[in-house]
């Protein structure tokens, strides 16, 4: 977001997004999250900026695509999940091949040339950023310096666009996306080893009865070591350092190493020191978690679940990535509940965001688990992490229809509700079909019980029809399979 505001000065900016409360206050020239310099930007500035949902539009006309998805670290393959970077840069290129594709996400080592390679083309760049967490604004007003890769002609252009939106005139770097790549590993592993560093300068310290403050302060005043990134901790943590310096370690695979492995072993004994000291003070306070230690295993479990549901709703990697990311930022509220009911419920609610054809009863069926609980696991974990979904293309196409026939806002709402309980694949491939169906039929029902006005009680096959673009046999069969399945699932329409 920060770094779309500051180009939104002087440039036309689209953001591609599908969180709907965050389109509704982008468009409503309001910053999407919550922070206290975005907004005080957004006060002193008239910006260009917008946020839409469709995919071709918001590529088809770019000069420059940006790339800002998260790049997770898997454990199993000891390396980054690039699969969301894999699947936009592809979706990218579909709808616009002249474009400079930039990469913003940390990725490992050679990955944007393998895109190239893979793509056919120069035009997919990487270009990191350098952000402190609470401090992005700044950091991207006034960043350490300006580091993009150079294969394509267009690389050049958007260093000095970016160079312009700063307020400090930064050193610019052109050079090889790969060193790019390499600088941000390096950058990042080069900080969380000063952090190992004096961390283990405190646990000397205390070990050995010293003054750590002394000791520290004595250490710093070398010009050389300086002053910053000198304070104790727990050890380093966050977003970014933790899993950089294991990407950095997974590319020194094959090569001769030590301060890499070691860096990562120290802030893991960092950790246990800590905790051995706090039950030295108080003994009592820390008890053993049984979840927590058993959540790789749980973990493992769920990536083998996912690897199954997914092959039965969608070939996109991007569902089967979202849903494992999902999980994991569930973690919290995970405890005590089935798991398999979790990942069932994350699959949904990835399937949702990305416009795939489902519902909670055949995501039930084919996991074997409970529809309710399902969709109780689905609301909290929405809740958490604030994420609205949006109506599946049917349920759109329900709204749309009862547009044209001016039906009463409660009958569309019923309408919805009805085609959540059926699975979606087993009513028809064709979503203004099932939603012309689902409506006739509620319509139908409600107008036997005189719950409304009947002003729109003659709404024939032919008339539907015309507005779906579909012939009235269309209409008509899709009416038949609806009854068919409301009959076989057991739902009444009330």
């Amino acid at each position: 977001m920060s770094i779309a505001s500051t180009l939104a000065r002087a440039h036309e900016i689209l953001i591609l997004e599908r969180n709907n409360e965050k389109i509704g206050k982008i468009n409503s020239d309001q910053p999407s999250i919550d922070d206290s310099d975005i907004k005080e930007f957004y006060k002193k500035h008239s910006l260009s900026i917008q946020a839409i949902e469709n995919r071709e539009e918001a590529y088809r006309e770019a000069d420059f695509i940006i790339i800002c998805v998260p790049t997770n670290f898997d454990k199993g393959s000891s390396s980054f999940d690039t699969s969301i970077v894999d699947q936009v840069t592809a979706d990218a290129l579909k709808h616009n091949k002249n474009a400079l594709i930039v990469i913003k996400s940390t990725i490992p080592v050679g990955y944007t040339k393998l895109l190239q390679e893979k793509h056919k083309t120069k035009n997919i760049i990487f270009s990191p950023e350098f952000l402190r967490e609470h401090f992005a604004m700044h950091d991207v007003l006034n960043p350490s310096r300006i580091i993009v890769g150079n294969e394509s002609e267009s690389s050049l252009d958007f260093a000095e666009i970016i160079s312009e939106s700063t307020e400090n005139k930064s050193e610019m770097f052109l050079m090889p996306s790969s060193d790019a790549e390499a600088v941000k590993l390096f950058s990042n592993t080069y900080l969380a080893m000063r952090v190992a560093f004096f961390n283990e300068l405190d646990t000397f310290s205390v070990s050995k009865e010293l003054s750590t403050e002394n000791v520290i302060k004595g250490v710093s005043a070398d010009p050389r070591i300086g002053k910053q990134y000198n304070s104790p901790s727990f050890g380093y943590g966050g977003y970014c350092l933790p899993k950089d310096t294991k990407q950095l370690l997974k590319n020194f695979e094959d090569l001769p190493q030590t301060i890499i492995q070691a860096v990562i072993s120290s802030n893991e004994a960092r950790k246990k020191f800590i905790i051995e000291e706090i039950k030295k003070i108080h003994p009592k306070v820390l008890v053993s978690n049984p979840y927590l230690s058993n959540f790789d295993e749980i973990l493992r479990n769920a990536k083998r679940w996912i690897k199954a549901y997914t092959q039965k709703v969608s070939s996109q990697e991007i569902v089967s990535s979202r849903t494992l990311e999902l999980f994991k930022e569930s973690r919290k509220i995970l405890r005590g509940k089935d798991t398999k009911t979790f990942v069932a419920a994350c699959l949904h609610i990835a399937c949702r965001e990305q416009e795939i054809p489902s519902s909670p009863i055949f995501i039930a069926k084919i996991a074997n688990v409970k529809r309710d609980k399902l969709v109780k696991f689905e609301k909290q974990v929405c809740k958490l992490l604030d994420i609205t979904l949006p109506l599946d293309k049917a349920a759109k196409k329900v709204r749309y229809i009862a547009s044209k026939f001016g039906i009463p806002e409660p009958v569309s709402r019923k309408a919805i509700k009805i085609l959540d309980r059926i699975p979606s694949f087993e009513t028809g491939p064709d979503p203004k079909g099932i939603a012309a169906a689902v409506l006739y039929l509620v319509c139908e029902n409600t107008i036997q019980t005189k719950r409304y006005p009947p002003a729109w009680s003659s709404v024939t096959h032919r008339e539907l029809a015309a507005v779906t673009l579909l012939n009235s046999q269309t209409i008509g069969n899709s009416i038949r399979r609806l009854r068919n399945d409301l009959k076989k699932y057991k739902i009444k329409i009330r």
